[in-house]
């Protein structure tokens, strides 16, 4: 994505670096979601960017064996899920003058802006998954309800999945449906701490924690015009594999920009020189990549739009 600015004047660059800082924080989605997945390691991950999970079915159980009896052998699954990273790329290309006039946007709200743009690509192709949830709670083109959420708890109850506290990601919209049908309930519900708390009025992200729920809103929550798709799961329900740089380094090991990356971080950030357009090229990389694993550890929540 480029951001090239090419104004007759400094007043005007000034400006318009004014306003896209302003309309940055008006539309912008910082809400990280990658804490809700199962992250599988990538340490020592070189020459491929596709991993498998790995996944051990603990349904087995131990069974008596005669005297001099072999144990029978229990193979392990060979369908097992298997994620594959891909690069993911943002670029800003400032100009000289952009630069030279003193705007609000230097490097380091740049270099924000390509982390951010990290953070919002992990949180949509997580999002993007959710519909891939066999089990379903809420209506088509019905507004969310507290009995969808609990319908969708029972799902993952029913299902006897292990682990609790599932995360729940709503949109904004489905949100505010939840809070409306919420305060409506009757009885004491409504002065149950736990519920004041999910009535009060938030910010970006994580919500709080109802009936042992943690609750989430994205913007990346898609919608096909008609319903949103949100989804509860528990985090093996999606996988979450990032390539750190110190595994890119072993594949790459000139990148000067590599060298001087973070340990551990996701991401790195590349500059280059282009002098005969005047710009000052800077390019976010990632290698991120995120899978359906476990079907049962999730449901999808499709509500009105």
């Amino acid at each position: 994505m480029a951001n090239e600015v090419s104004l007759t004047n400094n007043a005007d660059l000034r400006i318009a670096s004014v306003l896209n800082q302003e309309v940055w924080q008006l539309t912008s989605d910082k809400v990280d979601l990658r804490s809700t997945c199962y992250r599988i390691p990538a340490a020592g991950v070189v020459g491929t960017l596709a991993v498998k999970v790995p996944q051990v079915l603990f349904n087995d159980i131990m069974a008596a064996i005669g005297e001099v009896t072999d144990v029978p052998p229990n193979a392990l699954e060979n369908d097992t899920v298997t994620v594959t990273a891909a690069r993911q790329a943002l670029r800003y290309d400032p100009s000289d003058e952009f630069l030279i006039s003193g705007g609000n946007t230097g490097p380091a709200e740049l270099a924000n802006g390509l982390a951010l743009g990290y953070v919002r690509r992990a949180s949509e192709m997580i999002t993007t998954l959710y519909p891939s949830f066999t089990a379903v709670a809420g209506d088509t083109t019905v507004a969310l309800t507290v009995d969808d959420i609990y319908d969708a708890s029972f799902d993952l109850e029913k299902a006897d999945v292990s682990g609790t506290s599932p995360n729940c990601v709503l949109s904004p919209k489905q949100f505010t449906d939840f809070q409306s049908s919420l305060r409506g309930e009757g009885g004491a519900i409504q002065f149950v701490p736990a519920t004041a708390d999910m009535l009060a009025n938030k910010g970006q992200g994580f919500k709080g924690t109802w009936n042992g729920i943690n609750f989430f809103t994205s913007s990346q929550v898609t919608d096909d015009g008609t319903d949103y798709y949100g989804a509860m799961y528990l985090p093996g329900g999606i996988v979450l594999l990032e390539m750190p740089v110190e595994v890119i380094r072993t594949v790459i090991p000139t990148n000067a920009f590599l060298s001087v990356a973070v340990a551990g971080s996701s991401m790195w950030v590349e500059i280059q020189r282009d002098a005969s357009k005047g710009l000052t090229e800077m390019v976010g990389n990632g290698y991120l990549g995120v899978a359906l694993n476990e079907d049962g550890l999730g449901v999808e929540i499709r509500s009105a739009v």
